[in-house]
This record gives structure tokens, sequence and C-alpha cells, in this order.
């Protein structure tokens, strides 16, 4: 496996999570159909019990022997429910995005989710522990195919119109329902046939994330973004690294107001929106 395609699931998340703050939280939960990643839960073997020294079997034949009561095994858990979409791992911080259904949720190392703490991270894979036991949760990729580009039928299309009526603009700030936001979360297929976003890169390091195109006449179109936009900061802050975008993410559902910058051609342009 190449450098590309080892990265592609984290690159792939980074993009979504930023689209999700660029978008009001619209994106979220965008995965491409081509790299949308399945998961697999493995359980950690542990060896119970360790072999005992050969003096003490010695000494023990000699001693009366008692009966061993064996406790009745508990059930083992199973968090075939949990899907591991991403991780990423830094000098300061770790995350994991796991998701449960239709809902994502980044948690950081150390933290809790569900009963279960994430103990470690690793380059593909998270392990999380409950009740004395470890579990696996590891990325799996599909192989990678032709990219193809999907038309909308005329009802997706008048859709697609519809919702961009809800957004409205009150001076140089963009209204976004809440209700749309959450109708998009729940419908990842709206978002990819309306948009579709890059990572930017200097050097070896994310410096932003380009648009590659966005629909005629789309929500997206209506949030102000443009082909060629280059993403560079949200709420002033410069997205240097994926794990940038995920703390950010954090703080997504209790946003009243957001801004990014946008560098387009040769200046800079910021977009207001307010959440109501």
């Amino acid at each position: 496996m190449n450098g590309h395609s080892k990265f592609t699931p984290l690159i792939r998340m980074g993009a979504i999570l930023l689209l999700i703050l660029a978008a009001v939280t619209l994106l979220w939960t965008v995965v491409s159909t081509l790299f949308l990643p399945l998961s697999g839960v493995e359980k950690e073997r542990r060896r119970l019990v360790k072999p005992l020294p050969r003096s003490y079997r010695i000494a023990s034949d000699k001693a009366l022997r008692k009966p061993v009561v064996h406790p009745r095994p508990q059930p083992r858990e199973s968090i075939g429910s949990l899907t591991l979409q991403a991780v990423y791992k830094g000098p300061q911080r770790s995350v994991a995005v796991i998701a449960k259904g239709n809902k994502s949720y980044v948690v950081r190392l150390g933290e809790e989710l569900l009963g279960y703490r994430l103990k470690e991270v690793g380059d593909r894979y998270a392990v999380l522990e409950k009740n004395g036991h470890t579990y696996r949760l590891v990325i799996k990729e599909t192989p990678l195919g032709k990219a193809t580009v999907s038309v909308p039928g005329p009802d997706a299309q008048a859709e697609a119109t519809s919702s961009a009526k809800e957004i409205r603009r009150d001076g140089d700030v963009t209204i976004v329902p809440k209700t749309l936001i959450h109708d998009y979360t729940k419908n990842v297929d709206k978002i990819w046939k309306n948009i579709g976003i890059v990572p930017q890169k200097r050097g070896n390091n994310i410096a932003g994330f380009r648009v590659r195109f966005v629909k005629r006449g789309s929500v997206f179109e209506k949030l102000g973004l443009q082909r060629g936009d280059i993403i560079t900061a949200i709420n002033g802050e410069p997205i240097q690294d994926l794990g940038t975008v995920m703390e950010l993410y954090r703080s997504s559902d209790s946003l009243d107001e957001l801004s990014i910058t946008v560098k387009r051609k040769n200046s800079e342009v910021e977009l207001n929106y307010e959440i109501q």
C-alpha cells in the first residue's frame, strides 16, 4: 500500500470535518462512496492464567487439593454497532472519529464514549476499554476505483433548489436554519452531489481545503462557496492539521455563529454564518 492510499481515510475525514464547520455543520457525515471506510471489530485476546513455576507445582502436589469452583463466565459484550471512521495521532492531541448509527463522535485519548474509554490510537486503529476488557476498532478501506460523477435527476435538482431557498442573507451574514443542517447530516448523498473538496498541502502539511466544484443553485452555492476557493481558517484559527478541524467540530453542536476564511484568487474573503 503506498502512502496516498494509507492516509486516504484520514484525509477524507479531515475534508468531511472541515466542510461541516465551513458549511455550518452541514457536511460532517460526508463520506465519498468510493472511499467509505468499512470497520471491523476484533477483541484483543488476553492470557488470563500464567503458567506456575515448576517449584510451586511440586509443592502443590504435596498439599491437600481443594475443589476449585470456577466462576460462571460472563457473556462478552459486543461493540459491533460502533465503527471507526478516522484517527489522528499527533504530538499534542490524539483523537478518533467513532460512529454509532448515523451519528459520529470525536473522542480524545482518555475520554469515554458510551461507557468505552479510548485507550490507544494507532495509524489505522483505536483501542477501547470497558469493564476490564479491551476492544480494537480497525479502519478498512474498500478497493479504490475510478471516480464517477453522478448527475441528479429532476427530482433531486428540484429538492436541492428548494433547500437552498431556506437560506437567506442579512447584510454580510448568511442565515442557516438548524432544520436544514439536521436534514443534510442524515442524508449524506445530498452533499457530494453538490460539492467536492480536496486537501490543499504545503509540503507535507495540510494548509487548507480546495473546493473543486459547487453545483449551481445548490445549498453550498447559497452558502457563498465557489469553485477554486481554498478554505484556510475557521473562526480565525488557521487550518494546520486534521486535529485542529476535529477539535473545532467537537463544539459544532453549540455554535450559533461561525466564520470561515477563504482564499479566493489573490484576496481573502470572510464568510459569516448565523444558525437559527
